[in-house]
């Protein structure tokens, strides 16, 4: 498979993230309904926010992943505008998951969750802590492979 294929895949993941993003976030006073029955509107609306809020740095992250899948379609893979891209979306993720542990121990803290719903956040927030030190250490990478990309291009 080529690199233009690849990208070309690749953005076609994005978009449809960004997609099933939206949908979500549309759809998310119906979840919260049958996430937490019997709350109040006040609780559901806290909730929205926080998922709201906490869902910005995620379709934020879209914006440099089309520029990798650009810079690949390029056959520019190995380049410092890869790494840069790669550690800003760990960033935005690292962004996140603080996001997701102030507003979910604020939400059970004013006691408009329950335990089982804030145990449940856990894995949401190791899968973006995840996410975030893989985003970093292929940052790291690129930037390695990057000066080998170089050296190479330079020798005869």
């Amino acid at each position: 498979m080529n690199k233009r294929t690849i990208g070309i895949l690749i953005k076609a993941a994005i978009v449809l993230l960004g997609i099933s993003g939206l949908i979500c976030c549309i759809v998310m006073r119906r979840i919260l309904d049958y996430i937490l029955p019997g709350f109040s509107l006040i609780t559901h609306n806290m909730w929205l926010c926080s998922l709201y809020i906490c869902a910005v740095p995620c379709f934020v992250a879209l914006v440099p992943a089309w520029s990798i899948a650009g810079n690949i379609q390029k056959n520019k893979s190995f380049c410092k505008e890869n790494a840069k891209n790669t550690k800003i979306i760990g960033c935005l993720m690292a962004a996140d998951t603080v996001l997701v542990v102030i507003t979910n121990t604020l939400l059970f803290a004013a006691g408009r969750s329950f335990f089982a719903l804030f145990i449940s956040f856990s894995l949401i927030i190791a899968i973006f802590l995840a996410i975030s030190i893989c985003a970093f250490a292929l940052s790291s990478l690129l930037e390695n492979a990057t000066v080998l990309q170089d050296q190479s291009d330079y020798t005869i």
